[in-house]
């Protein structure tokens, strides 16, 4: 049975990771104002421009837009190459900053409709009136009002709805709120009743005269679900004809969807056997559970780390 110190630690471990990815991928709030470039705020969770060249002191590498293709057994056969041309390979540095991001999961053959939710953040620049105390003072002797460069943050949101009869091997569907960004759908038809599909997000925007940070999505997500919510994703090991040698590990704590560029999430009824959401994430976590070192005859949590680290029980310890 669970004790209410568990419950403590495990609130104080998600105010951590919450705080981690405030600050690794923001925003602080929805509608949040910068006074540095956003760029340099975050270091994940973002989506450059494929055309980026050297600026903002980074440099890029163009990402392959590829998907294998597999069977049921998850063997590649070959690959599927979705821009247009032949992306260049030539090195621009050594950071890679990603274009692309997407999810893999599997789904019975009989479904045929998916909603796919896209959310980001974009930034603008501003001028607004300096209300440091410092500067009220300048000001004040001054009688001139200084104004700071700030950065301003827009939530933004669109959501695809998918008629999978349509798509057919593959699709790419412009999003209306973005201009040159796109949803790239692949499906694979298995030969056991089931099919994978992979979503990609895609930043392709190659307006120019803009900074690179007005072109850049921040605080991506994809979420993949039915139009009416139901669990529809398939684990993993049902849709093999071959049982792999560790299987069993995967059969108690089943994996619903991979991340391309990124980790995969997911949500299940405790009732259900599938999944009824997909979703990516940039700073994945999952808790394993501890391991008692409890003996017979012992005293209860001698063996705590909790405990053989108290100072004042060092006598008792040894």
């Amino acid at each position: 049975m669970a004790e209410r110190s568990d419950y403590l630690y495990a609130q104080v471990r998600k105010k951590i990771l919450d705080a981690v990815r405030t600050d690794l991928i923001g925003p602080m709030k929805d509608d949040e104002v910068l006074t540095e470039l956003p760029t340099s705020s975050y270091i994940t969770g973002m989506l450059y421009p494929a055309d980026s060249t050297v600026t903002e002191d980074e440099n890029y590498n163009e990402i392959e837009f590829t998907e294998g293709r597999l069977d049921a057994d998850g063997n590649a056969t070959e690959s599927v190459l979705l821009e247009d041309d032949e992306p260049d390979e030539s090195s621009k540095g050594g950071f890679k900053k990603p274009s692309s991001v997407g999810v893999s999961f599997y789904v019975n053959q009989s479904v045929t409709d998916l909603a796919v939710d896209t959310l980001w953040g974009s930034y603008y620049s501003d001028k607004v009136e300096d209300q440091s105390e410092e500067d009220e003072e300048k000001q004040e002797k001054s009688k001139k009002k200084n104004k700071k460069l700030v950065y301003i943050r827009e939530q933004q949101y669109e959501t695809v709805q998918l008629n999978l009869n349509d798509i057919g091997r593959a699709k790419k569907i412009a999003l209306q709120s973005k201009k040159d960004t796109y949803l790239y759908v692949i499906q694979m038809q298995l030969d056991n009743g089931y099919k994978m599909i992979s979503v990609y997000l895609h930043n392709n925007d190659k307006t120019t005269g803009e900074k690179e940070y007005e072109r850049v999505m921040f605080q991506v997500e994809i979420n993949v679900h039915a139009m009416d919510d139901s669990s529809i994703f398939v684990p993993e090991y049902i849709c093999r004809k071959k049982e792999l040698d560790d299987e069993y590990y995967y059969k108690g704590r089943p994996v619903y969807a991979r991340g391309r560029g990124c980790a995969a999430e997911w949500n299940k009824l405790d009732e259900e056997q599938n999944a009824n959401m997909i979703k990516s994430s940039f700073i994945p976590d999952y808790e394993i559970p501890s391991v008692s070192a409890q003996v017979d005859d012992v005293p209860d949590k001698a063996f705590s780390m909790l405990q053989l680290g108290k100072k004042k029980k060092k006598g008792v310890i040894i």
